[in-house]
């Protein structure tokens, strides 16, 4: 909610005033980003991994404006992307037992496999063709964490199914 309302006051600032509007301070960064995806992983539960991801997209989309306007102050880091996989490893220890769909279990280990496999594939070295553009958005080199935290997504849901996630986890 809180996040929502900087969002928004931001957003109104800019169009009231074309950027010197009164909440112009109030402008969401990448620290205040992560901060809120530290406190949903920390909760933990059936809806942190779920949420983590929602938070993740819209910082995306927040940093794809930005990218277009020259400015970097929403960009997603490390920090990022690896509290958005800790809140995937906490789903994933959860199992879904109401039956409504939800990113737990299983399919949050899932979760976080696709997104690694997508920051690894979004991070294109420089070459004779490319010249170095089109590396994403994001510019994150997964880092040990990274990995670690991927794996103990997926231990978490092993825990819980009888499928082939601990293939995963041995592979």
């Amino acid at each position: 909610a809180i996040l929502d309302r900087m969002i928004s006051l931001y957003s109104s600032s800019l169009q009231e005033n074309l950027g010197s509007g009164a909440f112009r301070s109030v402008r969401p960064n990448t620290r205040t980003f992560n901060m809120v995806l530290n406190a949903w992983s920390k909760k933990g539960g059936a809806e942190c991994g779920g949420r983590a991801l929602s938070i993740w997209k819209r910082l995306n989309i927040i940093a794809l404006e930005e990218e277009r306007n020259g400015e970097t102050y929403s960009r997603p880091d490390v920090i990022t992307f690896n509290t958005v996989l800790a809140a995937l490893a906490k789903s994933a220890d959860v199992e879904n037992r109401d039956g409504k769909e939800k990113i737990v279990g299983e399919a949050a280990a899932q979760k976080a496999v696709e997104l690694l496999d997508s920051i690894e594939n979004s991070n294109v070295q420089p070459n004779q063709y490319n010249h170095g553009k089109n590396r994403g958005l994001t510019h994150i080199e997964p880092d040990e964490i990274s990995y670690n935290t991927t794996i103990s997504a997926l231990a978490n849901a092993s825990k819980n199914c009888s499928s082939g996630v601990h293939l995963a986890v041995d592979a």
